[in-house]
Order: C-alpha cells, then sequence, then structure tokens
C-alpha cells in the first residue's frame, strides 16, 4: 500500500483522524482529547530525574506537566538523579502503565497529528478536515472497541485483552470451503492474519500477542502464514512485528512495541467505555444533532458526579458551542447514571 487518504474531524473538545486504504476500509487511527493533559508519543518535553531504581531496570522521571514517565537504563546512560534533560516519549501512559520516555537532544516542535502522519509507512494521497460529526470515523473508531471482528470471507475475530498479553481466536463459524481440511484451515488463517495486521494497526495496540489459529496448521505452512501477518502489517503502520510461525498447538506469538495509547482512552479494562469516551460521544451526538436541525434548541444532560462546571473550565465547551451553533444547546447536571440528550424546544 503507497497511499491513504486522511479524513480528519475537529469538534468541541476532541480531534479524531483516520488512514483510508483503497478498499476503503481504515488502516491507522488518530485521537487526542482536549482535557487530556498526557504527555503524547513522540513529543518531547523537559524533565528532571526524580529516582533511578536499578532494581526496576531504569529510573522515573517528572516532566514539566508533572506527569511521571520511566526511562529504561539502557536508554539512561551516566545521569543522576535530580538532573534535567530532555526526553522524547516512546510510549504513552495506558491504564496502570507509565509512559517510557528516552532522553533527546533537541526540542519539539510538530504538533501529536503531525507526528502522527510523519509516521505513516504510506504517502497520504488526500487530506480531508470537517469540523462536523463524521460517520465514516465514527465506524472505524466502532472498530477500534470491538471485541469481536468479522473475517473477510466469513468467520469472526474475538479479542481478549488482560494485562499481560493480547489473545486473539480465530472463529470459522459462518464460514464455507471445499478440499481438505488443512487447506480450509489455511485459506481462513490467512485471511484471518491478514485482518488482525489491519486492526492491530488501527487500534495502536502493541506488547505480547497470541493468536489461536484455527487446525490443522501443518509446519510447511506455518512460515507463509508468519509472512502473511507481518507483510501485511509492514504496509500499514511502521512500527517492527516480531512473529514466530504457529507453534505444534495452532499458537502464533507475536511482539510489537507500544506506541500510542488509543484504546485505553476508550474503553477500561472491562471493555466499557471511559468517562472520557462517554462525555466526547454525547458531545458528538449533540453537535450532529444541531447540525441536522439547525433550528431547535438541545439540551445534553450528564450525570451530576462528572461535574459539568469543572469539566467546562478544562474544554470551554459552552462557549464554544454557542459560538459555532448559537445560544440553543444547554448542557446540564442531572440525576442519571449516563448522558442524555434530548429535543427542549421552549
Amino acid at each position: 500500500m503507497k497511499h491513504a487518504s486522511i479524513l480528519i474531524e475537529r469538534l468541541i473538545g476532541q480531534t479524531r483522524a483516520i488512514a483510508i486504504a483503497n478498499d476503503g476500509r481504515p488502516v491507522s487511527a488518530f485521537l487526542d482529547y482536549d482535557q487530556d493533559t498526557s504527555a503524547r508519543w513522540g513529543a518531547v518535553s523537559a524533565a528532571r530525574i526524580r529516582s533511578i531504581a536499578n532494581d526496576q531496570g531504569g529510573a522515573f522521571a517528572e516532566l514539566e506537566s508533572g506527569e511521571e514517565v520511566f526511562i529504561p537504563a539502557k536508554r539512561l546512560g551516566k545521569r543522576t538523579e535530580g538532573e534535567a534533560l530532555n526526553v522524547k516519549l516512546t510510549a504513552e501512559a495506558r491504564r496502570d502503565k507509565l509512559a517510557r520516555a528516552e532522553p533527546f537532544k533537541s526540542n519539539g516542535g510538530r504538533s501529536a497529528i503531525e507526528r502522527w502522519l510523519d509516521a505513516l509507512p504510506f504517502e497520504a494521497s488526500t487530506i480531508d478536515t470537517t469540523d462536523a460529526p463524521n460517520d465514516v470515523i465514527e465506524a472505524a473508531f466502532d472498530e477500534i472497541t470491538a471485541e469481536t471482528i468479522s473475517i473477510p470471507g466469513g468467520g469472526r475475530l474475538h479479542f481478549s485483552e488482560t494485562p499481560a498479553l493480547l489473545a486473539i481466536d480465530i472463529d470459522s463459524a459462518g464460514r464455507s470451503g471445499k478440499g481438505r481440511a488443512s487447506d480450509r484451515a489455511f485459506d481462513i488463517n490467512r485471511a484471518a492474519l491478514s485482518e488482525i495486521a489491519r486492526q492491530l494497526s488501527l487500534r495502536a495496540q502493541g506488547g505480547l500477542i497470541v493468536i489461536d489459529c484455527i487446525g490443522p496448521t501443518p509446519r510447511e505452512r506455518g512460515p507463509a502464514l508468519k509472512k502473511v501477518f507481518i507483510d501485511g502489517f509492514k504496509v500499514m503502520d511502521a512500527r517492527k512485528l516480531a512473529a514466530l510461525a504457529p507453534s505444534p498447538f495452532g499458537l502464533l506469538e507475536a511482539s510489537l512495541p507500544h506506541q500510542r495509547a488509543i484504546r485505553s482512552k476508550l474503553v477500561v479494562a472491562d471493555g466499557k467505555p471511559t468517562q472520557d469516551a462517554q462525555l466526547l460521544s454525547a458531545l458528538r451526538d449533540l453537535e450532529r444533532a444541531a447540525a441536522t436541525d439547525r433550528t431547535a434548541r438541545f439540551r445534553l444532560s450528564l450525570p451530576q458526579n462528572w461535574n459539568v462546571s469543572a469539566l467546562d473550565a478544562e474544554i470551554h465547551f459552552t462557549g464554544r458551542l454557542a459560538a459555532k451553533y448559537g445560544a440553543r444547546l444547554s448542557i446540564v447536571d442531572a440525576a442519571i447514571d449516563a448522558p442524555q440528550l434530548a429535543r427542549h424546544d421552549r
């Protein structure tokens, strides 16, 4: 894949973007929340080493924003506690994992979305920007949070994320085929691994990955499956994917560096949406309603424990919505568990 089209959506409180391949499917995504002040992958920041933990294989440093990051010992050099330095983020924080960084000599200057575009292993054929909610981008982010994905030609993939690894099960249900069992298994495994490569790139997931392939998986066909997986991934994502051919038990193991944290910003460990994701989804729904009916009034009610005033102080959504759609939208606290949007004409 040499080219892809880029679609960028800039809304109140959030920026999302996707890269779309020639077949119309998304292969990479970008996400930025205005209220999320955590350091982004590739960003350069002033920092100070707070403690060197040889027993943990590195040092803990504090960015100028106050965020704590971990610097691996092999990148640390002969630096000492209290020393000031510039660092470059090599992996964003995710759930209970600190961000990772390495010393960096120069200052940064590129924005987060520019760094994402720079890192893509293909050229952008077009770059289109919209200030309205986009259904194509919405569908791509639905894919990112889905735990089950269809395989082209039939079958499903089941994703299960644990603190230690990402497990992916290939399910042949709904896929028909003729010939020997090993030939049918090879066909679905090949299609599944191509789709898994796209999903890993789109979701920006990394770490240890274990894929349960359909059996039987003859040893002589293992290298071909490994090649399909690695070759399919590298045209979509610049990270270096290491993989082994399926074991006698049909397990294909792979390792992929962590860089950007997208999925952990969208869902918590049990797959439910994070509060930030719920808030930004509600704001997208409000903008979609306001753009669809340009005379109606709408009220977005948010759970009381979210504290609308504090959120507005962070994102300034009240004034930005009024400037964009007029004084016909309101956001209020309510005794509810999840955001509720309703038409509120007088």
